[in-house]
């Protein structure tokens, strides 16, 4: 379980351990992951989840969370252990990252 909000420039995430990251806007090559890994999420909001598009989420989701202003980093590994994160939790990072993308855009027009 996580909860997400956004505040100015930043993304503040926490876990039901109340582990609270301050994420950061992405690097450009990060973005370009994020085009290149939508396929893989719409198939797993449908429920067709592959062993490959799963950790293409974890792995997407980890250099997402390890950019952040705390200065830590996680692996896929820990995101689904430590943290403790489902799918659905997953699910939920990318839509308030997309929408955490989409302010910082909004803010430079």
């Amino acid at each position: 379980e996580m909860s997400a909000s956004l505040v100015g420039s930043e993304m503040c995430i926490r876990d039901r351990k109340k582990t609270i990251l301050h994420l950061c806007a992405p690097v450009k090559s990060l973005t370009d992951k994020i085009q290149q890994i939508l396929p893989d999420l719409q198939v797993a909001l449908s429920g067709n989840n592959s062993q490959a598009s799963f950790y293409a989420i974890y792995d997407l989701a980890a250099d997402l969370i390890s950019c952040n202003l705390d200065g830590i980093t996680v692996t896929p590994d820990e995101l689904a252990k430590k943290f403790e994160m489902n799918l659905e939790d997953m699910l939920l990072f990318f839509e308030r990252y997309l929408e955490f993308l989409e302010e910082i855009r909004s803010e430079k027009n």
